[in-house]
């Protein structure tokens, strides 16, 4: 009974004094990255495509046509990573993984892999663990871990198909990530060692993210077969079968939904109109049902961004690029680009800014209203918006404020 009446007495002062309960707690934030860095392919395990800062003040500013430094290479190259200290990882599609200073572009270190003379040796993008080892896979079918402080093999192994995506790394130190011939692998992250893997059959060009509890890995197979897999043992907790094919990542939210998008696109034979379209689905990320989708007209063949106000950002293949409410799926605001240009996956400022690359140009967009705060042009480029080629790298945003990008052969660092 004394226990009863404290608990009485407490609610009769909270209706007295008019307090109200404390609200509840903020969701988790993204796992998998250090503050201010961009630690793996779309910044942290959960795919989110934003930036981790301390404050709101980390933003690139308008370049005005500058830039902080370039590194040349021989080819383009995969998605750069930045670490704790600002160091940039970064590949290009020549095989060379290389380490830059942040203020100055200058090369640490360069690591060459070893590949198949019939096509570039490096594919997807490094991830960086918090002990300082880099990981990464090769088209090649390699898997190497690296010293990112000099560059040194830590070890390599050998996989019976290409990687060409990057892994998801857990907090266990484990890594996920699956192959071009179908199966989906999770490795010892000190040894190079599989601890086990799934023969799925299609093939999986997408980086898996990871659940915010990091038991759960979600991809994608360009059959169309969305998978759940339990990140202990590999056994699917749920998958569910689209009508297309899924080139791309996934991105989880703090309240577990899965977002992706899918490229619809039929031959329908000689003579016959082909048909061109695509969708964005959300996924409840327990169950696999569906929240909601977005008819985008067009194929959605790259990893989508969500903003820390639950926006979602989808690059479409025609040009279009949207801003959907994470919740519902209802369009906020949709920004034409380039007709039937193909818009690189976006990165999100810790303002809130949007940054992407677009044939040839570097885009920053209000994330209110999509109009353009700045735009920067690829020097290796020529004047004429459009074009061919280039901007072929999602920004990689710097904790710095410097965000960077690849050209047609050169790394650049904005501003």
């Amino acid at each position: 009974m004394k226990a009863l009446g404290v608990k009485l007495s407490v609610v009769c002062l909270l209706a007295i004094t008019g307090c109200t309960p404390p609200p509840p707690p903020p969701p988790p934030p993204p796992t998998g990255s250090s503050v201010g860095s961009w630690s793996s392919y779309r910044g942290n395990a959960q795919n989110t495509g934003s930036l981790l800062a301390a404050t709101n003040e980390v933003a690139v500013a308008n370049p005005n046509g500058q830039m902080a430094w370039k590194h040349d290479a021989t080819m383009g190259g995969s998605h750069p990573i930045t670490g704790p200290d600002g160091t940039v990882y970064a590949a290009s599609y020549d095989g060379t993984l290389f380490a830059l200073d942040p203020a100055t572009g200058t090369q640490k270190w360069a690591f060459s892999t070893t590949g198949d003379p019939y096509y570039p040796a490096y594919g997807p993008s490094p991830v960086l663990a918090s002990d300082g080892t880099l990981y990464f896979g090769s088209l090649g079918g390699e898997l190497y871990a690296l010293d990112s402080a000099t560059g040194e093999k830590k070890w390599q192994a050998a996989f019976t198909a290409g990687l060409y995506t990057s892994a998801a790394l857990g907090e266990n130190g484990f890594l996920y990530l699956g192959d071009f011939s179908g199966s989906f692998y999770a490795v010892n992250g000190s040894t190079g060692q599989v601890s086990w893997h799934q023969v799925l059959g299609d093939s999986i060009s997408a980086a898996p993210a990871l659940s915010l509890d990091g038991k759960t890995a979600y991809f994608g197979t360009i059959g169309g077969t969305f998978y759940a897999l339990n990140t202990s043992n590999g056994v699917a907790r749920w998958s569910r079968t689209v009508d297309g094919r899924i080139f791309d990542s996934a991105t989880v939210g703090p309240d577990g939904t899965v977002y992706f998008g899918i490229d619809q696109s039929k031959y329908n034979g000689p003579g016959l109109p082909n048909t061109y379209d695509g969708t964005v689905y959300a996924l409840d990320g327990a169950t696999g049902n569906v929240k909601w989708q977005f008819a985008a007209g067009a194929p959605v063949t790259q990893a989508l961004a969500l903003a820390g106000d639950g926006t979602v950002y989808v690059p479409v293949d025609d040009g279009k690029f949207y801003a959907l409410d994470g919740s519902t799926g209802a369009k906020k605001w949709e920004l034409l680009t380039i007709v039937n240009a193909v818009s690189t996956p976006a990165a999100v400022g810790a303002d809130g800014t949007v940054y992407f690359s677009n044939q040839g140009d570097v885009l920053a967009l209000d994330p209110s209203t999509g109009s353009s705060k700045w735009s920067w042009r690829f020097p290796d480029f020529g004047s004429t918006p459009g074009g061919s080629g280039g901007g072929n790298s999602a920004p990689t945003l710097g904790g710095d404020g410097k965000l960077y990008v690849w050209g047609v052969n050169t790394l650049y660092a904005v501003p």
